[in-house]
């Protein structure tokens, strides 16, 4: 009874309950690993009433990051596009990847407007992060579109990879309306919103900052080649487009990949 007693007594180690065994040989674990990465970045092209889109992304050469692509459509029949960039690479990044990805995805479900998107995940972020003793913080481009009014609303927490190209018109950029997720603590007017009446045949150009920060020496690819690029590309499939851009950024770095980088374009019905 006494040792019983004492077993008791003894402290819940982090190694008593977070031990994992597996049968799987390394290569099935591998392929797993590959096979839910790839999943959770770029998740398979499905088709969607009112947009079509196309996304690529390329890995970069060590170690890969947190960029993340999802394009979702709620049970209401909007369509929520995303991208996201987490700070670091490796497993940590690719963790808070999951988290952005499926907490847009939980919040957006519930209706909430793109701010209240980011502001419920920039708390949900620093949460996570400070139960963890982890220091992450990430760039995150929301946006919903609804065919019948033909508008976009979207937030922007420190994302600037954005432009959109208008039937005939020249490419804006959309700026940022927040900081970044994962920085500040909780506020009811940390982030704004933007609402667009887009007419049918806008295209939106999302990139991470792998494709803009792309480096030759000491210059960057930049916003401005993104524009210039993505305007000569626009009247190409979207394939065409989100291949061309990247292509064009690992060109210009002479293919030293040293961020990932994810591009995702999406033309209005």
């Amino acid at each position: 009874m006494a040792e019983r007693r004492r077993g008791l007594r003894e402290p819940t180690t982090a190694a008593k309950i977070g031990t994992i065994e597996s049968a799987a040989s390394a290569l099935d674990r591998a392929i797993a690993a590959d096979r839910m990465l790839r999943h959770l970045f770029v998740p398979p092209a499905q088709p969607m009433p009112g947009i079509r889109y196309a996304a690529y992304y390329r890995f970069a050469e060590k170690h890969s990051g947190g960029d993340i692509v999802d394009v979702y459509r709620c049970s209401d029949g909007a369509a929520n596009l995303s991208l996201t960039d987490i700070s670091g690479k490796g497993v940590a990044a690719a963790l808070h990847a999951g988290l952005v990805k499926y907490g847009i995805r939980a919040y957006s479900t519930e209706q909430h407007a793109p701010k209240d998107v980011l502001r419920w995940l920039n708390r949900f972020y620093k949460e996570s992060d400070a139960f963890e003793r982890s220091d992450s913080f990430a760039s995150v481009f929301f946006a919903r579109y609804r065919q019948e009014q033909r508008q976009l609303c979207y937030a922007s927490a420190g994302h600037e990879g954005i432009v959109l190209f208008e039937p005939g018109a020249d490419g804006i950029a959309l700026p940022p309306t927040g900081p970044l997720v994962g920085v500040f603590d909780d506020a009811a007017d940390l982030y704004g919103d933007r609402e667009l009446r887009v007419e049918s045949g806008t295209t939106l150009v999302a990139v991470s900052d792998g494709v803009t920060e792309a480096r030759y020496d000491d210059e960057f690819f930049g916003m401005n080649r993104v524009l210039e690029t993505a305007a000569r590309l626009r009247d190409r499939s979207l394939e065409d487009l989100v291949c061309g851009l990247t292509r064009e950024a690992g060109r210009f770095a002479r293919n030293r990949i040293v961020d990932d980088m994810a591009v995702l374009a999406v033309t209005f019905l």
